[in-house]
């Protein structure tokens, strides 16, 4: 059979439907490189299409009056344009947290597929309630939070607890990423992701940077400055485990020294008992 070389050509071009979501092929990519150059942006659609939106990285924060935030957050980053000009630092009309941005780009640019780095076995625990009134979400989200604030779980079991279906557990967990509410307690190091259900847990791939300092903004926390929660939470489990150790060294120590006192204590007399027992006799 021969084919038309324009059609075959044509099937070469379409693009292969993605299967994780990468936070670097995302607006959230373009909001990281704001915060690398640490000065006001105003970010636009290429060839003037609707309004834009200004970001203060320094400030944390973002005004997006006028502009469709629906439409940006699902753009890829070649189709914005950036300038740091006179625009950009003008005063904000409605002011808003980043991490109200950051929140929605997850939830919405996700669009339900594993963000890359991310895999089912990982322990998940949000580390503290969003502020929902102004953030996407629906009922199945609030019955996820409900459980991973409260009990860290992995994406399988709160997907077998819940019942939810992955799709939406992947958007809630791109968004707690992106936001920087979330700690994976099973990993150390960064994220690695495996697309759909994996066979094993092998890591592949970068994981994507979570936005602690945005968390600050949207809950009112601070984190620790200038460290991700992947930092922090090795830092917890690595202090859990020195301190476990001091405390079976100090408990084996005093366990000697109270063997040593045992043996070097005097033995009671043995007859103590039986002069006592004949004084009672004859009181009687």
């Amino acid at each position: 059979m021969i084919l038309n070389h324009e059609v075959s050509r044509g099937i070469a071009a379409v693009p292969a439907r993605a299967t994780t979501f990468e936070f670097a092929d995302s607006l959230l990519g373009v909001l990281d490189h704001v915060e690398r150059v640490g000065q006001p942006a105003r970010l636009t659609l290429r060839g003037g299409r609707g309004q834009g939106m200004t970001v203060d990285p320094r400030r944390r924060l973002c005004d997006v009056a006028g502009a469709d935030v629906d439409l940006l957050c699902a753009i890829r980053p070649e189709d914005i344009a950036l300038s740091y000009g006179e625009e950009a630092r003008q005063p904000m009309l409605r002011p808003r947290p980043l991490a109200e941005l950051r929140w929605r780009i997850g939830y919405l640019g996700s669009g339900g597929l594993p963000v890359q780095g991310s895999s089912r076995f990982d322990v998940v625990r949000f580390t503290d309630w969003p502020n929902l009134s102004r953030l996407p979400h629906d009922e199945d989200c609030v019955r996820l939070l409900a459980l991973l604030t409260r009990h860290p779980t992995s994406i399988a079991l709160a997907r077998s607890i819940t019942g939810i279906e992955m799709e939406k557990i992947n958007r809630i967990y791109a968004a707690g990423l992106a936001a920087g509410l979330v700690e994976v307690i099973n990993r150390r190091q960064p994220l690695a992701a495996v697309p759909g259900e994996p066979a094993n847990d092998e890591p592949v791939g970068q994981a994507p940077v979570a936005g602690g300092a945005a968390a600050r903004a949207l809950v009112g926390t601070a984190p620790g400055a200038g460290h991700s929660y992947s930092d922090r939470s090795a830092r917890t489990v690595a202090g859990g485990a020195a301190q476990a150790a001091d405390r079976r060294r100090a408990d084996v120590h005093l366990a000697s020294e109270a063997d040593e006192a045992a043996a070097a204590a005097p033995a009671a007399p043995a007859r103590g008992w039986v002069s006592s027992l004949f004084k009672r006799l004859r009181a009687l």
